[in-house]
């Protein structure tokens, strides 16, 4: 039972994943390894791969909080309709 909107916040997020993913690829695989320095290539590559896992957890958290709010109003439209 999911509201009008469901859809809407599931192909906003996989876009915003997609994206993600690009940028991650891009930073790891062209970026660090031929513009910065040799000593700095290991930082620069843990601080992209944090700074992913962050970015996708919080895409997933926002995910599951409209999720939530989604089927929370549906199942209010529905509770106001049976009196």
């Amino acid at each position: 039972m999911a509201g009008p909107h469901n859809t809407a916040y599931m192909f906003f997020h996989i876009l915003i994943l997609i994206a993600i993913i690009i940028i991650y690829a891009l930073l790891v695989y062209y970026i660090i390894p031929e513009f910065v320095e040799d000593d700095k290539k290991a930082m620069a590559s843990a601080y992209t791969g944090y700074a992913f896992w962050i970015a996708s957890s919080l895409l997933t958290v926002g995910s599951i909080i409209t999720d939530y709010i989604d089927k929370r109003d549906a199942l209010k439209q529905i509770k106001g309709a049976r009196r």
